[in-house]
């Protein structure tokens, strides 16, 4: 187990300056005992381990015809536009609503609500952005 004691003089570093040496000098230094009541990692975090193992694949991935994926779909259809045009018209971009559309990648919470305020309330979604486009 590495030692939680600093060397005992001052050690030019491009690391740390003097000062940064003299400010650490009032810090409390972990002991022994101290690390041995510590709680082990593994045990305070338990799914750590395994999920850095996993290799990132990007954002959550969902089945094409899931009902989310369903759902983006059906709210652009609902509009009339083809993709392009909604995420023209909407400020989403297209490749991440082709993503969306065909079951890739998973919309964030945000979006879901965006996208829901676009099924119900497309007059308000137009307004805003016409009023953001006038500033």
């Amino acid at each position: 187990m590495p030692s939680s004691k600093r060397p005992a003089r001052y050690v030019p570093s491009p690391h740390y300056t003097r000062e940064d040496w003299d400010d650490v000098g009032d810090s409390p230094e972990l002991s022994q005992a101290d690390f041995a009541r510590a709680r082990p990692l593994a045990e305070a975090m338990p799914d750590l381990h395994a999920a850095l193992e996993r290799p990132y694949s990007g954002a959550p991935r969902i089945e094409p015809e899931s009902p989310l994926a369903l759902f983006v779909k059906r709210v652009r259809a609902a509009r009339g536009l083809t993709q392009r045009e909604f995420a023209d018209t909407y400020a989403i971009a297209l490749g991440r609503l082709r993503d969306w559309e065909q079951g890739r990648f998973k919309p964030d919470a945000m979006t879901i609500s965006y996208l829901s305020v676009i099924e119900h309330e497309p007059a308000a979604v137009a307004r805003a952005r016409d009023r953001h486009k006038a500033a």
